[in-house]
């Protein structure tokens, strides 16, 4: 069964309270993990499952654009959502020429975060493709 799966990556749980239930109301799976070290984790663990991540750049153990690194190690054409507050106009151009990444401005709404990530090439799944293996704790 086949269904589309996010990871979001951000250091503040407030957020991430906010935005993983509007993600699964538009039909997508999501894991979420609060640190990098966390994100490889999981991210090693299911990256053939995991068609987006969702990373703040500004995570406390790593830069966000390091893990896009570490990610697409694994997972070449993995889209990807990176999430700054800081207005990063050098973070914007060093991805510019990677469809498969958009930069989103902190504070966003989750209708922000579901048309970047449409954009990356994900589409919202049928709900009925939306089942979640069992990966542990976040």
């Amino acid at each position: 069964m086949s269904f589309k799966r996010i990871l979001f990556v951000d250091d503040e749980m407030l957020l991430r309270m906010a935005m993983v239930p509007g993600l699964e109301e538009a039909g997508y799976v999501v894991d979420e993990a609060g640190t990098g070290k966390r994100a490889l984790e999981i991210f090693r663990a299911a990256y053939a499952g995991i068609s987006c991540a969702v990373i703040d750049i500004g995570l406390p153990d790593m830069k966000g654009d390091s893990l896009v690194g570490e990610f697409r190690k694994l997972s070449p054409h993995l889209g990807i959502v990176l999430a700054t507050g800081y207005g990063d106009a050098e973070l914007v151009r060093a991805f510019s020429a990677d469809p498969g990444v958009r930069v989103v401005a902190k504070p966003y709404f989750t209708e922000d975060l579901l048309a970047a990530i449409a954009s990356v090439g994900l589409v919202i799944p049928p709900a009925a493709e939306t089942e979640r293996p069992a990966i542990g704790p976040a």
